[in-house]
């Protein structure tokens, strides 16, 4: 989605196309300058945005992140977990309320 943001800078306006994009989970903006907002000029400079050429470099974007794990995992040995990892149900243990023994029970730890 794009639309057309006026960004006070300095005390000077200038207009800002701004698209959102998501990428996963997560939601990105990319600001592409237009000019000086000032009443004079009303007509805005739109320039085209190239979807294949947008997706494409989501892609490329990816791929570089994923090499760089893939480094990191090897040079380190470290590996990086999901964003949001999935949580593990844990089975309860049964415990025991009586003392092991009833020597521990009577002696004082220091």
């Amino acid at each position: 989605m794009s639309y057309i943001v006026t960004k006070t800078i300095k005390g000077r306006c200038y207009r800002y196309l701004q698209t959102s994009y998501r990428v996963g989970r997560k939601v990105q903006t990319r600001s592409i300058y237009l000019g000086i907002a000032s009443s004079e000029s009303t007509t805005i400079h739109v320039p085209k945005l190239d979807e294949e050429k947008e997706l494409q470099r989501q892609k490329d974007e990816a791929a570089a992140y994923q090499a760089m794990l893939e480094r990191f995992t090897k040079e380190v040995g470290l590996r990086v977990g999901p964003d949001r990892p999935t949580p593990v149900e844990k089975t309860s243990r049964e415990t025991s309320s009586a003392p092991a023994s009833d020597k521990d029970a009577e002696t004082p730890s220091c």
